[in-house]
């Protein structure tokens, strides 16, 4: 069996293909890499067990790479994500913020809110 279906302009010749004249061009490049990155790290973030951020890391094994030669800043990032998580989760808690060091209280010789001894 079969069919056709009509059209008001049959009469057109067939449509050539368009040659391919070698270049490539991405659009939004950046944005996607971004993208790709931050979610990569909410995968990271997700993992329980240090072997899970490492299947991780392997799962997006080709992304990474691409990354590394286009966006070393993005890579870098998820690197440090990925250190930063298996840290986190051998020692079971986040890792404790620096302490910043009480600020000091200003001090004259002999002079107490304006008053001298």
């Amino acid at each position: 069996m079969t069919f056709s279906i009509a059209t008001a302009e049959q009469d057109q010749p067939a449509a050539t293909p368009i040659r391919y004249d070698g270049k490539v061009t991405f659009r939004n490049f950046g944005e996607r890499a971004d993208r790709k990155a931050r979610q990569i790290i909410a995968a990271i973030e997700t993992c329980e067990t240090p072997q899970e951020v490492d299947d991780t890391l392997i799962e997006n094994d080709e992304v990474l790479d691409a990354l590394f030669l286009d966006f070393p800043d993005l890579h870098e990032g998820i690197k440090d994500a990925a250190d930063g998580h298996k840290a986190i989760l051998a020692h079971g808690h986040d890792p404790e913020p620096d302490a910043a060091a009480p600020a000091s209280i200003p001090t004259c010789a002999g002079n107490v809110l304006g008053k001298a001894f």
